[in-house]
């Protein structure tokens, strides 16, 4: 099973695991090609999810994951 933690500079290291890990890692990659916004179906694809909620349990993944300043639609970190 694949386990990682994300680090984001003031905020509390993020355990996460399985298709998790591959959520986030898109992300992270996307934030690092400079183009931070990932729609659903490109975050979430193969993963069998539609939506952070049915991915992560409680509420920590809102910390870290949310949608872009002004937006309703698509993903990024909250960085």
């Amino acid at each position: 099973m694949l386990t990682a933690t994300l680090y984001v500079p003031g905020k509390t290291p993020w355990p996460i695991v399985g298709k998790q890990v591959i959520i986030v890692e898109r992300l992270v990659k996307a934030h690092q090609a400079g183009d931070p916004v990932l729609a659903n179906r490109t975050l979430f694809a193969g993963t069998s999810y539609i939506c952070p909620k049915q991915a992560f349990q409680g509420d920590t993944w809102k910390e870290y994951i949310g949608h872009p300043s002004g937006r309703k639609q698509g993903w990024t970190l909250l960085v």
